[in-house]
């Protein structure tokens, strides 16, 4: 998010002189000063922005129009008309040099009249769109959890559920058990008591704790306090007392207000709710069993957990007795007597047990629905969900039960070489699955699960367990025929194997996203990174888990691609590779699902081989991958065979494999290939050859185009001769730079003529300079004087090919040595001449960017140039296509037919986005799009491209 430093700075000046003279002494000055500074930042920052009027004054036109339509339209039917009606029809009529009486004139006085309405409709559409499109780009920049979270669903579900009854339910949470538990009664399930080791855990020091403030997460939602993160980094005079008065608060000298211990709960609907619990709550505020891997840092959590799932069923050949356990309400039950006694008998500094003990204690929290306020509850047992230290608490209540479990009960496991992984349970949170060779030992677990259940306030959710014994059938569902369980978001079979309508899940959920973003209005960088980020990213997770083979993700990497080619984001003429490579190396930057899966894989194969010395956990599910010749254990030798790679296959070494491999796929076709060979010329630099795509506010759509465009599909093999010179083949190349019409047509378009001079300097485009003697170059593109500095600045643009990039450049550096020579002197300023030329498909040398440096021209600009390069060459390449001239060639005839058709189809989707014919005397401009399905197929007559509106680009 973009903020003022200056008047950010401003502010914290300001902090730090009022707390010079008034130290905050608690938390509640501190509080309210920042209170005061996040204000203080929204108020200078605020602008005042006055209501337009453009749109109701249009829709008064519009209304004013209609009315006179209305009224030539009575008069035309011979309609009765007031005196009034007629004089006012006559003056209307008048206006128009056209006579009221007139039948013909009366027509076409309503046809003008009906032209202007439709113009100015279209330019309430264009903006209406416009607006759209910043608001689109906008949240997806500033709030993109949000924009995720609204896409494709209501933006607020609707209910009919009442405050009472939503207060009657939640009234009833988190209070004190109806039974009354002493500590002692837990001692069958907690830790041995350990006395204090003698090098206790210090308080952090004051270094630590501001590198603690500096890694907050900046705009996470805020508490009751409605403080954000990023205003207590900035505060920086306010750190030092911060740090005192949470040691004084967690040392027991100062007991805060109560405030500090209140929480705000969110009543998030599950689907569309119709009774009070149907609602989630979420509030915003080392010493464990091996079993449990939720919140465990240095593994892969649930998958890991869900490898271990698989590799222990497998080894046992999917026969074991097994029950999957759901607690009820599990964060919302947990004793607090018995969450306290876990974490006395923790060997925690004794100031992190006494703050804990003193917050839970205090715990309240306001409870709201949307907007609204619920009622304020005290929370005298369960955990807050929602809070980053909830997770940690309930780990901490679950561990004594997996350590209980492992102590008595019989295990299941995996034979390694000389020792064995063996477990009798997996866990992850909450997510509890029993394992057992027989039933009686799955029937013991279960009734020492329920036992702790009960013993800490918890409580086994029959109806959403599962269970493959049919003894077990009062605990749980039994799970028949083609049912299955959820278990770590994979889906189980009754037998612990993954179903085959788990991948179906995953790969209809990546393209139903996809599907969903390219329905938005996000630019062509967004969309990309909502796609890479949203939708693909579903796949991260199940590789791995599911044994899929390579085809499998290639195959979705097409299923991709064809849902971007539906709606325009890819053409299917175009370069396909492309999609694939990073931005800066002229790609678009979509991630590939099959490179991906294979990064991934490399690097799970590489964590497990390395930790199976050290881990009996990963040495087990390695061992399992290897028996079975999975694709994880077979990865390295297929990476190798496939890439031709030699010696140790590292994941960058990969990277650059798959980076050479997408390459070479391009330079082997003969039209994609040749803007690739500037990638070999050493003057040539991709990387700003890149800009338009990195740094380009322009539609996806648009981009797809200028991509198409660059591939040079554009006439599908049927380029024939050239029509202006008669002597090439009509090719994008010749048409863009060859013809002299055509270099007018470049320079026209994206330069603007005019003079300016004032008492600083003078400003000349495209204008003849008067020296005293005869100069055969004396019309420089750009020519600037400064009089103040006496500096001259003469600026050549050029529009070429990649053949003549260098020689062109060279040649507009010095074209104008005489005439900068002659100035310096006329003048007795000093001269300087830069070139500032690319190719038509945007390619530019390495000098180029020191030019653009001198020029002062941002990045966000160069993107922009670049872009209007690209469309100007396409429109001038379109316009060919549409309008053409003699053509010998019967198939050429026949193209030039087909593209006429689609001039009528292009407008409708053209128009109010890209051009306006009306205004900016463009005239009709057609840009074909998509026209085969291989590389020399025929014309399609059914897609349309279009243009990167001027407004868009910038």
């Amino acid at each position: 998010m973009c903020f003022d430093i200056l008047r950010l700075d401003a502010v914290i000046k300001s902090v730090e002189i009022y707390v010079e003279k008034h130290p905050p002494s608690n938390m509640s000055d501190i509080a309210r000063i920042l209170q005061a500074t996040q204000i203080c930042y929204q108020e200078v920052t605020k602008k005042e922005v006055k209501p337009s009027v453009w749109k109701e004054s249009i829709l008064k036109k519009i209304e004013s129009i209609n009315a006179k339509v209305e009224l030539l339209s009575k008069v035309k039917n011979f309609g009765k008309l007031s005196a009034e009606e007629k004089a006012k029809a006559k003056k209307i009529m008048r206006e128009l040099n056209l006579k009221a009486c007139l039948h013909h004139d009366l027509s076409e006085a309503i046809a003008v009249f009906s032209e202007k309405i439709a113009v100015y409709t279209k330019k309430l559409e264009v903006s209406q769109k416009r607006r759209e499109y910043r608001q689109h780009n906008q949240s997806f920049e500033l709030y993109r959890s949000n924009f995720y979270r609204q896409l494709g669903e209501a933006q607020k579900v609707d209910h009919t559920v009442g405050k009472e009854e939503i207060k009657s339910f939640w009234f009833t949470m988190w209070n004190k058990p109806d039974y009354t538990n002493e500590s002692n009664s837990f001692s069958v399930y907690l830790l041995d008591y350990l006395p204090e080791s003698e090098e206790q855990i210090i308080f952090p020091t004051y270094t630590e704790f501001q590198d603690i403030i500096k890694y907050l997460p900046n705009w996470k939602a805020a508490g009751c306090d409605g403080i954000y993160n990023f205003f207590i980094k900035k505060c920086v005079p306010l750190h030092p007392f911060l740090y005192s008065s949470i040691k004084e608060v967690c040392f027991g000298g100062k007991t805060p207000e109560s405030w500090f211990y209140k929480g705000i709960t969110y009543l998030i609907p599950k689907g569309t709710p119709t009774r009070g619990s149907d609602f989630r709550p979420i509030t915003c505020i080392g010493l464990l069993a091996e079993n449990q891997l939720g919140t465990v840092r240095l593994v892969q959590g649930a998958k890991e957990q869900a490898m271990l799932n698989i590799a222990i069923n497998k080894e046992n050949n999917n026969l074991l007795k097994t029950m999957w356990v759901d607690v009820k309400k599990a964060y919302d039950s947990v004793d607090h007597i018995y969450l306290l006694s876990c974490i006395e008998r923790l060997m925690l500094p004794r100031w992190i047990v006494e703050f804990l003990q003193a917050t839970v204690k205090q715990w309240h929290i306001e409870i709201r629905s949307g907007s609204e306020m619920i009622l304020e509850k005290k929370i005298e047992r369960g955990i807050l969900q929602g809070d980053s230290l909830s997770p940690l608490l309930f780990v901490l209540c679950m561990d004594p039960l997996s350590r209980k479990l492992n102590l008595k009960y019989p295990k299941v496991g995996v034979r390694l070489d000389n020792q064995s992984f063996v477990t009798n349970h997996l866990l992850f949170i909450d997510d509890l699955k029993l394992l057992a060779e027989n039933q009686d030992d799955l029937k013991s677990m279960i009734e020492e699960t329920k036992n702790f259940f009960k013993t800490v306030g918890l409580e086994v959710n029959r109806e959403k367990s599962a269970t493959n014994c049919i003894g077990c059938e009062e605990d749980a569902v039994i799970l028949e025929g083609s049912q299955g369980y959820k278990y770590l978001g994979i889906t189980e079979d009754s037998s612990s194997v993954i179903k085959i309508e788990t991948f179906t899940k995953v790969k209809t959920e990546i393209l139903r996203r996809v599907e969903s973003l390219c329905m938005t209005k996000l630019n062509g960088v967004n969309m990309i990174r909502a796609i890479n980020e949203h939708a693909i990213s579903v796949i991260n997770y199940h590789v791995g888990l599911l044994k899929l083979e390579p085809e499998e993700y290639k195959k979705l990497d097409f299923e991709i691609r064809q849902v971007l080619i539906k709606h325009h984001i890819h053409l299917q003429p175009a370069c396909k590779e492309r999609l694939y490579l990073p931005r800066s190396e002229m790609g678009r930057g979509l991630a590939c699902v099959e490179h991906r899966s294979e990064n991934m894989l490399l690097n799970m194969y590489n964590s497990l081989s390395a930790a199976r010395n050290s881990s009996l956990r990963r040495a087990a599910i390695l061992k399992v991958e290897e028996d079975n010749k999975s694709h994880l254990s077979q990865i390295v030798g297929y990476l190798m065979t496939k890439y031709k790679l030699a010696g140790i296959v590292t994941p960058k070494v990969l990277i650059v494999a798959q980076f050479e491999m997408l390459n070479n796929e391009i330079k082997k076709r003969t039209n994609h290939g040749k803007l690739f060979k500037a990638r070999d010329h050493e003057l040539v630099s991709i990387r700003d050859s890149s800009t338009w795509l990195m740094k380009g506010n322009n539609q996806a759509r648009s981009k797809a185009t200028y991509c198409f465009l660059q591939d040079r599909k554009i006439f599908c093999g049927q380029e024939g001769q050239c029509p202006h010179c008669r002597s090439h083949r009509k090719t994008v190349d010749h048409l863009a730079t060859s013809v002299i019409e055509f270099k007018c047509i470049h320079l026209l378009l994206c330069k603007k003529y005019e003079v300016m001079s004032n008492d600083n300097a003078e400003i000349r485009v495209d204008t003849r300079i008067s020296t005293d003697i005869k100069i055969n170059h004396n019309k420089p593109d750009i020519f600037v004087l400064d009089k103040k500095n006496k500096e001259i600045l003469i600026v050549e643009v050029g529009i070429t090919n990649q053949d003549l990039l260098i020689i062109v450049e060279n040649e507009k550096l010095r074209k104008y040595d005489i005439l900068a020579n002659e100035l310096g002197l006329i003048y007795k300023s000093k001269t300087k001449i830069i070139p500032y030329v690319m190719t038509w498909d945007g390619v530019v040398t390495t000098y180029h960017k020191r030019y653009i440096k001198e020029l002062g021209i941002q990045p966000s600009l160069e993107a922009y140039i670049q872009s209007v390069v690209l469309k100007k060459t396409l429109e001038s390449i379109s316009l060919e296509r549409r309008r053409g001239h003699d053509q010998s060639d019967a198939r050429e005839e026949e193209v030039e037919r087909q593209v006429e058709k689609l001039v009528e189809s292009n407008f409708k989707y053209v128009e109010g986005i890209t051009m306006d014919p009306i205004n900016n005397n463009r005239g009709d401009i057609l840009n074909p799009e998509d026209l085969t399905d291989s590389n020399t197929g025929e014309v399609k007559n059914s897609h349309i491209i279009s243009s990167v509106p001027e407004h868009e680009a910038s």
